[in-house]
């Protein structure tokens, strides 16, 4: 982003622009998919229904429930390096953020 002079701001207008574009088209093809996950229906409104969900959440802690932290489920245990894809973003050691840093490794070695 930053060599093509855009900022997080300036790339997320272009999903404002009329007519399809690329970004618009992944953007809505996520929105879609955690609307799946959640069980959220096409117009219900998606911070109304997360804040409900937190609630929720909060309240089953709060009353000694046990909930599913955030990461894989509980289930997965010993095959959590099948779940790390390799185009997953980085956070280097100078805090910065990389996308793809492990496809860059192989391709210097």
């Amino acid at each position: 982003m930053e060599r093509a002079g855009l900022s997080l701001r300036k790339l997320y207008k272009l999903t404002e622009l009329p007519g399809r574009n690329s970004l618009k088209t992944t953007q809505d093809d996520l929105d879609e998919a955690v609307r799946r996950a959640y069980g959220m229906r096409a117009n219900e409104d998606a911070l109304s229904f997360l804040l409900d969900l937190n609630n929720e959440i909060a309240s089953r802690e709060g009353k000694g429930i046990a909930v599913q932290p955030p990461g894989p489920p509980s289930s997965v245990e010993d095959d959590l390096v099948k779940l790390i894809s390799k185009d997953r973003m980085e956070a280097p050691q100078s805090g910065a953020i990389r996308f793809g840093a492990s496809k860059r490794k192989k391709a210097d070695q």
